[in-house]
């Protein structure tokens, strides 16, 4: 018996001890006045020691010694982040990286990442301010099949913030989960799989698909990577190395390309240098970024056009490797014509916010298995009394937060709209979570409030 439930839900064992918000994206510091003009002259100086000479801020990738230039990626990568959007062009080029990372490799034994032991065939997208502890509870009690995923946590934020509160889950109802990785520094992404290991994530990915000015114009991580594809290659090889010690999976989920980098051959590119360095599994939007029109992520997820052709390409390209496609799937019939395509998996994302409900029949559908079969009275039932123990054991979370994941749960149906605004309300006047949403149930009809998925 769920200790949140008045009804027989067994898969849901959680204790209040064991789940925290899994996502603060923290930013990286940055560095000021004299502090960056040292570190940059610092830099420079490094570089002119690999190079001998600096031209324009570009190296030549001959003549470098790479042993020499191995040293040098944790503080390029951080030279890159302190300098935010002023950084100019930095970067070691990619041939160089690559050579490095290959030559690494040659040294240490490569190590290719194992594949995802539970197959992703259906996954909810990472999702900033979306896919937090809160939400992934309700979709437990929606399909126990889907993959889910953390939203973006920066390495930086595991090794300079409180790595407990941002890694701990509902263990173990929570499981399939990923955890989602964001970085530029491959020491630092190594540390943050580190400390992510005990936690016994199914999979760890890394973000090379966010768009945002935030991750990739400051940050100069997430979709930015996309333009570096060996030095991307050098920072999943030292997420692997790490990863091998409980032979937990690295992912990576990326656009088809970025900026004028959009054809096939590029993408191609890039999956070659990640699987050379043992990258195994894929999660590809089926979109460009476009990082250099000051595109919102809103826009960047509109704008773009979808191009799933590419996504069917690298599946025949790449036999031994798994692709998921992520990208304007909008049903489960949509993602069953995809599964029979050939891809590995579908990775659907806004439409899981907006209509959860409706996802409540994937796991019969895609998994051949049977609904967990809830009302959303049950379900109501119990996430309100979870939301009570949140509240009491974490007096700083605001009853809107906790809120949040239901207020879609009954969109397009008589009553929805007043069964949100109702939690919207009473969320302003500091009611009572359970009574918030004993008075929101009372909008809807019985049989809304009973339907079960076959």
């Amino acid at each position: 018996m769920s200790r949140y439930s008045k009804h027989s839900v067994t898969f849901l064992p959680v204790t209040s001890e064991s789940h925290v918000q899994p996502t603060v994206m923290g930013e990286h510091t940055r560095i000021h006045g004299l502090g960056l003009i040292s570190v940059v002259i610092f830099g420079l100086s490094q570089v002119s020691y690999l190079r001998g000479s600096l031209t324009h801020a570009n190296l030549s990738d001959k003549s470098i010694d790479m042993r020499r230039s191995v040293r040098c990626w944790p503080l390029l990568a951080r030279l890159r982040t302190s300098l935010g959007p002023h950084r100019g062009n930095l970067g070691i080029r990619s041939a160089s990286l690559r050579s490095s990372a290959l030559e690494s490799s040659k040294t240490s034994g490569k190590v290719i990442s194992p594949p995802l032991a539970l197959g992703e065939r259906f996954s909810v997208a990472p999702m900033m301010d979306y896919t937090d502890r809160h939400f992934r509870f309700l979709l437990r009690m929606i399909t126990k099949k889907a993959w889910l995923y953390t939203e973006m946590i920066t390495s930086e934020a595991l090794i300079h913030g409180d790595a407990d509160r941002l890694l701990r889950y509902h263990d173990p109802i929570e499981h399939p989960v990923a955890l989602q990785l964001g970085g530029s520094d491959p020491d630092s992404l190594a540390k943050g799989v580190k400390k992510a290991l005990p936690y016994a994530y199914d999979a760890i990915n890394l973000n090379c698909g966010c768009p945002s000015d935030k991750v990739s114009g400051r940050g100069s991580f997430g979709a930015a990577l996309m333009k570096e594809p060996d030095y991307t290659a050098v920072l999943c090889e030292s997420m692997i190395q790490q990863a091998a010690a409980t032979d937990t999976p690295v992912s990576v989920k990326c656009r088809i390309g970025v900026d004028e980098n959009d054809d096939y051959h590029y993408l191609k590119q890039f999956v070659t240098a990640l699987g050379d360095v043992g990258v195994r599994h894929f999660i590809i939007h089926a979109r460009k970024a476009i990082l250099n029109m000051n595109l919102s992520p809103k826009q960047n997820r509109e704008i773009p056009p979808l191009k799933y052709q590419y996504v069917h390409r690298l599946v025949v390209d790449f036999p031994s490797y798994s692709f998921v496609l992520n990208g304007g799937v909008k049903s489960l019939e949509e993602a069953d014509e995809f599964l029979k395509a050939g891809v590995a998996g579908v990775m659907v994302g806004r439409e899981i916010i907006n209509r959860p409900w409706y996802w409540g029949d994937v796991d019969r559908r895609l998994f051949g298995v049977e609904n967990p079969r809830l009302s959303r009275r049950e379900i109501l039932g119990n996430y309100s009394a979870y939301a009570v123990v949140e509240m009491e054991r974490d007096p700083r979370l605001g009853i809107s937060t906790v809120l949040k994941p239901v207020q879609h749960l009954f969109v397009g149906e008589r009553g929805a709209r007043a069964y949100r605004r109702t939690i919207a309300e009473l969320s302003a006047k500091k009611v009572a979570v359970d009574e918030i949403l004993k008075a929101a149930i009372n909008c809807i009809g019985d049989q809304d409030l009973d339907q079960r998925w076959p």
